[in-house]
């Protein structure tokens, strides 16, 4: 099974501080992050938050918010939702590309879960 994180979305206009693209990965452990850039005193810090209101069926490709499905992603995800902080790095580019994002999310989470392994969360499945 492939454990790599999946763009969900791609967010070029948020709530969040930032004049980059936020992007939004499911994980194959029914989570839902967000990797975006803000620029802090003239350095650019990345930032990897994971959403805790909703969660994302790996297999499906499924979004759900409070485990009601989410058919339109961008009308959910904007930088308005409640995240947690999971990992911050100095950023030293001026652009953020999905690459990037997910290169970054995939050391976060590797400070977090080993590769592969899953923590047992339950997500809806549909019919």
């Amino acid at each position: 099974m492939d454990t790599q994180p999946k763009l969900i979305h791609k967010s070029e206009r948020t709530h969040l501080t930032s004049n980059f693209p936020v992007y939004y990965f499911g994980t194959s452990h029914a989570k839902v992050y967000a990797v975006y850039s803000i620029s802090w005193g003239g350095t650019y810090i990345l930032i990897a938050a994971m959403l805790e209101e909703f969660s994302y069926n790996y297999e499906e490709e499924k979004l759900f918010n409070k485990n009601r499905p989410v058919l339109i992603p961008q009308s959910v995800l904007n930088g308005n939702e409640k995240m947690k902080e999971i990992h911050t790095s100095n950023f030293d580019k001026d652009r953020l590309t999905e690459i990037v994002a997910k290169s970054f999310l995939n050391e976060a989470l590797g400070t977090q879960l080993p590769v592969g392994k899953t923590t047992g969360s339950k997500v809806p499945k549909t019919k």
